[in-house]
């Protein structure tokens, strides 16, 4: 059957096999002639099986096996499995359960959790509407009829297409590539799209490219629709605009390079390694978002009719292609880093450490046999290493997100909690977050900038009488003209007027007109963007005292003052019985233009931009005799009315909450797709200062380092694309921030993948849902500054732990291996060792519940392996200090030499035991705070409780006989070593505390 438009390239075709009636150009530049015609079922068929369903593959469902199995593969549990196996072979069944029920409780914890945390995010998905309608040539039989249109037929003609195609509505997954689809106000585009035909047709885009005005699409003015017969002949007058033209396709990636990509990426992340070239964030997706003849799928349309050809379905869409790049792995986030480092601190410990404590164990004690040093050296790697750690951050994660959830928050990857804590940076864009999302006309002045009603009654005019796309801000013109009015209908003003004519809306011309009939006048009434409006003006309206002006704010007010809306002596009235009779311009106050009044016009345009309005200039022509209709041509003559100016105000909780995110030392940088000038307006209403601001040109073709300083000095990024976005986000990472970004949008999806913290809103697109850590409920800067104090909560007492388990371990490796060179016999006996660091752990389960230093809330803390590696040198030691006191007191004034002395051995272990247990326990107090313990700071109730269950616990366990005598194999302390163990608390926590105020004097940092 003969067809649509060409195929790309021999083995990729749109179309049937039959190519009859197909004419191509010449290399003259003669037109393409094709003949379209909707494609059979059969034909659909055979596109469906060649290219698929339409469905985005790059977004992917989570599943409860790939969260399972996330949560599995952490590099601790990984640890703690190699060490439980090692256990368990040399038959301490113990050891082994101890290991293999610490992994499980940390991976229910996190699993259970994530789990739901997805569902949740799952369950946000708007019902929006999943069929589109098709014009084909149906099998009626098979048909629904309710679902068939017997008048299947383009917009405007019926005798284009033959009586046997019919509409019908299918799902949009089963649409396929030379459809011909049929849209309307509301519909979402299902695909990438080629028009054919329009009426009024605006569709908005800013779920691409965050420009918040829809845009007008018609088809290319090269394409002619002629009626031939029962078919449709097209002309087209190049290439470009041919079904096979994809500038945005990607180049195919082998599979050899995908898996050398993988694997490089899986090295790099479990070592803990940073991408760090800028350039790799670049990505060979473009779309040609200004061609008016192209729509994309994820854009929706705002007004009008169309009927379109399909052009790419699926992952061969720009959605598509953006969701597939999105869907690799996305890079480790700090947090996840640093947890991958601190594992490798621990295993390079372990492997200095427990090597010599074996040969140490073998060499100076044969009589035991390998064996048993092995035992001890396998106990003394378990007791090296913090098998609580995985559990204890997931549950003070949970907590962290249970009490975010409160505050509006679902937090779908735990990890991003530790970053929303550490967060120095946070990027936004404008519309719906630092603003309300609404247009309101605010001022509507004439040539002098006074107040005047003129133009607000020509403005008026002009909105309500078009019949295309009625705008944000045509909304705001009818809304501001008719606020108090009971009768909303047509009446008053615009009851006087007939529409003769309109041209509409395009953004060639950036203007539209109506002509209206009156029995007083006739008026061309024309409202558009300043400069082109200008351009068709060759007279001026000059009012006077007295002539049409209600109230002359500029001469008695600051600028400032005259855009103060909430100021109730600068709000605006138009006397009710004023607004409905049309006040038409003495025609004697009319000047020519000059060089003078353009320039002063374009001023008093700047100072309006200044201050964050858009402005929309007006004019009018009279005709003695009106015209039947109106042409482009008509738009020149004409007198310049005035101005009005609309402003999307900001949130009222937007300047508290950007005041309380830089008291918590966070910069605040709006990126955004609108003008840098009203922006930077905003800015200036919320209290944000501005330090720079950058737009889309400054950062095309900037190198790397250029990139880095930009994104660092300035305030406001302006008019970027999706990938600069990306781009700043990755330099501001590159400059050692730890990045939070805030979008909604499919062109914020690229940064919030980047970020260290990605956020989204329950309402934005899935795409965007999809790359965030976090979902915010309401979008509102208030929310996140909540989520900044639980994020730094939870980091505190996460990390609380972390530097307690390294510190503590660090000297303790050093007292293993000084006793194992020492002694001649096993300074603790394996099972102790595992007992010791079991109730140790246990006591640590209170810690998120902990309390944080208000300190501690107002500074962001970033992931520091040198911050952590400094804390573990400057005080682990200490415990071994201690440690070898212990040691010296029990071998020289308890004479404790040999092992031969069995009950002096086991006074030895149980002194060791209780001073290692009660240090360890008493040292979670002293390093939860920078403060001194208990005078300056209390930890919470949960802390102090468990401390005390866990030292009872301690105390007790040498008085149970079952358990000292046939399991630990203590004995009771005697009183000199009672004695001895309370000295050795008191003077570890006086030192630790003297040790911290050197620490914070030398680093001026805690933790």
């Amino acid at each position: 059957m003969e067809h649509r438009f060409p195929p790309e390239d021999d083995e990729e075709r749109l179309i049937g096999e039959n190519n009859d009636g197909l004419e191509f150009s010449t290399d003259d530049g003669s037109s393409f002639q094709r003949i379209l015609k909707p494609l059979t079922q059969s034909e659909a068929n055979e596109q469906l099986k060649k290219y698929g369903k339409n469905v985005i593959i790059g977004v992917k469902k989570v599943t409860w096996y790939s969260i399972f199995f996330s949560a599995l593969f952490h590099p601790f549990n990984i640890l703690l499995g190699i060490l439980a196996a090692g256990s368990g072979a040399m038959g301490d069944i113990k050891a082994t359960t101890v290991m293999i029920v610490m992994v499980m409780i940390s991976l229910l914890i996190r699993f259970f959790h994530e789990w739901e945390s997805a569902r949740a995010a799952e369950s946000l998905k708007k019902l929006v509407s999943n069929k589109v309608t098709v014009l084909r040539h149906f099998d009626t039989r098979e048909c629904d009829h309710e679902s068939i249109s017997s008048t299947a037929s383009l917009i405007t003609n019926d005798s284009m297409i033959s009586t046997d195609v019919t509409s019908r509505e299918i799902l949009i997954e089963d649409i396929v590539p030379g459809d011909w689809v049929k849209l309307s106000a509301g519909n979402l585009i299902p695909a990438d799209i080629l028009l054919i035909e329009s009426k009024d047709f605006f569709v908005s885009q800013s779920s691409l490219t965050g420009e918040a005005l829809p845009a007008q699409k018609q088809p290319s003015t090269g394409l002619e629709c002629v009626t031939s017969g029962t078919e449709l002949r097209v002309n087209i007058p190049n290439e470009d605009h041919l079904i096979g033209y994809h500038p945005y396709q990607q180049n195919p990636i082998s599979s050899k390079s995908t898996f050398k990509l993988r694997l490089i990426t899986f090295f790099r992340n479990l070592f803990g390694l940073r991408v760090e070239k800028l350039s790799d964030v670049n990505v060979s997706i473009r779309a040609e978002m200004e061609n008016q003849s192209l729509c994309y799928m994820g854009t929706s349309v705002v007004s009008g009719t169309a009927t379109a050809i399909v052009k790419f379905t699926g992952s061969r869409t720009y959605f598509g292609s953006m969701a597939l790049e999105l869907s690799k792995q996305r890079p480790q986030n700090a947090f996840q880093l640093g947890v991958r480092r601190i594992s490798w601190i621990f295993f390079l410990t372990m492997l200095c450490i427990v090597p010599p404590i074996f040969l140490l164990q073998g060499f100076l004690h044969p009589g035991d046999g390998w064996y048993e040093a092995a035992l001890f050296a396998l106990a003394a790697a378990v007791g090296l290493t913090p098998e609580m750690l995985p559990m204890i951050v997931s549950s003070t994660l949970a907590r962290g997100a249970y009490l975010m959830s409160k505050k509006k928050c679902i937090v779908k990857n735990l990890d991003s909690i530790i970053n929303m804590g550490g967060m120095d940076v946070l990027c936004t864009d404008k519309t719906g977050t630092l603003t309300e999302n609404r247009v309101s006309l605010l001022r509507h002045v004439d040539y002098y900038g006074n107040t005047s009603l003129i133009p607000i009654q020509f403005a008026y005019l002009n909105s309500f009488f078009q019949s295309g796309l009625k705008n944000l801000m045509d909304n705001a013109v009818v809304e501001f003209f008719q606020k108090g009015k009971s009768n909303k209908d047509k009446s008053g003003l615009a009851s006087n007027f007939v529409k003769i004519d309109e041209i509409p809306f395009d953004f060639i011309r950036r203007r539209m007109s109506v002509l209206l009939k009156s029995e007083e006048c006739n008026l061309l009434i024309t409202k558009g963007a300043v400069e082109e409006m200008l351009a068709i003006c060759s007279r001026v309206y000059k009012a006077t005292k007295g002539s049409g002006k209600v109230l002359q704010l500029r001469t008695q007010k600051s600028l400032s003052l005259l855009l103060d809306p909430s100021n109730p002596e600068d709000q605006i009235e138009i006397i009710p019985e004023n607004r409905d009779i049309l006040q038409l311009p003495d025609i004697n106050l009319c000047i020519n233009f000059s060089k003078e009044t353009m320039e002063n016009l374009s001023h008093l345009n700047e100072e309006l931009n200044e201050y964050g309005l858009r402005v929309i200039a007006i004019a009018y022509k009279e005709f003695i005799n009106i015209p039947n209709f109106i042409e482009k041509s008509d738009e020149c003559n004409m007198t310049f009315a005035g101005f009005i100016a609309f402003q999307d105000p900001p949130k009222e909780s937007t300047r508290p909450a950007i005041k309380t995110l830089i008291a918590h030392n966070i910069q605040v940088k709006v990126l955004t797709g609108d003008s840098a000038v009203v922006c930077r307006k905003i800015c200036e209403d919320i209290q944000l200062p501005v330090t720079g601001i950058v737009t889309t040109t400054d950062l095309e073709g900037a190198s790397d380092e250029d990139i880095c300083k930009i994104a660092e000095s300035a305030t406001i990024f302006a008019k970027l694309t999706p990938l600069q976005k990306a781009q700043v986000v990755r330099a501001l990472k590159f400059n050692n921030h730890v990045v939070g970004f805030l979008g909604d949008g499919i062109n914020d999806a690229n940064a919030l993948i980047e970020a260290d913290i990605g956020i989204s809103v329950d309402n934005g697109t899935d795409i965007a849902r999809d790359a965030a850590d976090i979902i915010l409920l309401e979008k509102d800067l208030t929310v996140v500054t909540e989520g900044v104090n639980y994020g730094r909560l939870t980091y505190g007492n996460t990390l609380k732990y972390i530097v307690m388990a390294v510190s503590s371990n660090f000297g303790n490796s050093f007292s293993l291996l000084i006793a194992s060179a020492w002694l001649r016999f096993q300074p603790m006996e394996p099972i102790q060792l595992l007992t010791q660091n079991l109730l140790y752990d246990i006591a640590q389960i209170g810690l998120p519940f902990d309390k944080i230093d208000d300190e501690f809330l107002m500074i962001p803390h970033r992931w520091s392996m040198t911050s952590i590696i400094t804390f573990m040198v400057c005080l682990g030691p200490w415990s071994s200090v201690f440690d070898v006191t212990t040691f010296a007191f029990l071998y020289f004034h308890q004479n404790i030499k040999t092992k031969e002395n069995i009950e002096g051995v086991k006074l030895f272990h149980t002194t060791w035991f209780l001073v290692g247990i009660l240090t360890q326990l008493a040292v979670v107090h002293m390093l939860r705070t920078r403060k001194i313990p208990f005078f300056q700071s209390i930890a919470s109730i949960p802390v102090i409780l468990m401390t005390l269950l866990i030292m009872g616990i301690a105390v007790t366990l040498p008085w149970i006989p079952i358990l000292s005598d046939q399991v630990l194999k203590l004995r009771i302390p005697t009183m000199a070593t009672s004695l001895f163990v309370v000295l050795i608390i008191i003077a570890y926590c006086i030192t630790t505390q003297i040790t911290k105020i050197i620490y914070v004097k030398c680093f001026n940092r805690w933790y």
